[in-house]
């Protein structure tokens, strides 16, 4: 369903020595919520949304940690009411994915743990010139997808270039809405900051110097990194802090009607899901969400970028008032 909320079926076919057909009614299935991450069942649910549904996926049963019995989907019908799709927007004529080739000047390193939250790891690819001896500062970036889909590899070529102008540069993956509500996202973008200023001496980063760029809601997140001098925003241990922000056409303020309004238009969900519920419902975790909320004279120096279709220079007007 939308946010990246799955569910899984108790259905079975009874089990069976050879190949042979099955088929059933998604209608008439019980239903448990589905951890994506462990991939574990988890407590029943009474009647998911069907009227709403994203996609659909199939699952094998393997013998071993719990499971009875084991099946092998040899191929899958499904029928139903076609549905018309949404136009495709296509993209212009000039437009091309940039190379995500590792420069010659630049060295990586992957899948580099950076947060642990029991055995959930996070991770980043890391990028730094090979020649020189810096310190360097640091940029980190942060992709965006709505708060609830998404990952760094959209931001790795920039990030890789950006490491060719004496920048180290870290491409983090977050917690997404599926697993976790706010304020996790952000707890994870402060532990990467930390994570840099804990291991500037191993990558050549200058502590003193640490900036984020985000787009869409990791801009939104980038924007609350910038302004997070409120004190219930601020995680423990290692500053947080950052010196520099780039925001691309990211939300600043989650109280404004137009934001509000979207959010109830949004058939995903997904300010809903992030923040816990509606503005009715979850109304300090807006306010709290907010960059607009917590500008101060400790907010770091930001720039906003937005494209022609991106209701330019809308959603930071609090901010540069």
């Amino acid at each position: 369903l939308p946010g990246e909320r799955w569910f899984v079926s108790e259905q079975s076919d009874g089990g069976a020595e050879s190949w042979h057909d099955y088929e059933f009614r998604i209608s008439t299935l019980s239903w448990r919520r589905f951890g994506i991450i462990k991939a574990e069942a988890g407590e029943p649910v009474a009647a998911p949304e069907m009227n709403k549904v994203e996609a659909i996926g199939f699952t094998d049963g393997m013998p071993g940690g719990g499971e009875q019995s084991s099946s092998r989907v040899a191929s899958i019908e499904v029928y139903g009411k076609p549905v018309a799709l949404p136009p495709i927007n296509r993209r212009p004529a000039w437009w091309s994915r940039m190379s995500t080739d590792l420069p010659s000047s630049v060295e990586a390193a992957s899948k580099v743990v950076y947060a642990s939250y029991g055995s959930r790891q996070l991770t980043l690819d890391l990028y730094r010139p090979k020649y020189g001896t810096g310190p360097y500062p640091v940029v980190v970036f942060i992709h965006g997808g709505g708060w609830f889909q998404g990952d760094p590899s959209v931001l790795t070529a920039m990030a890789q270039r950006l490491a060719t102008k004496e920048y180290v540069t870290v491409n983090i993956s977050y917690r997404l809405s599926g697993e976790a509500e706010f304020p996790a996202a952000l707890a994870d973008c402060e532990a990467a900051v930390r994570w840099c200023r804990m291991n500037a001496d191993s990558y050549s980063i200058d502590r003193r110097r640490i900036g984020v760029v985000g787009g869409s809601a990791g801009g939104h997140l980038a924007g609350l990194l910038a302004t997070a001098g409120n004190e219930k925003l601020r995680g423990t241990g290692e500053s947080n802090d950052i010196q520099a922000c780039v925001v691309m056409a990211g939300e600043m303020d989650l109280e404004d009607q137009e934001f509000l309004r979207a959010s109830r238009e949004d058939p995903r969900q997904r300010a809903a899901i992030f923040l816990g519920g509606t503005w009715e419902q979850a109304k300090d975790r807006y306010v709290l969400a907010s960059p607009a909320a917590h500008v101060s004279d400790r907010t770091a120096a930001m720039l906003f970028l937005d494209g022609e279709q991106d209701h330019p220079a809308g959603r930071y007007t609090k901010m540069t008032q």
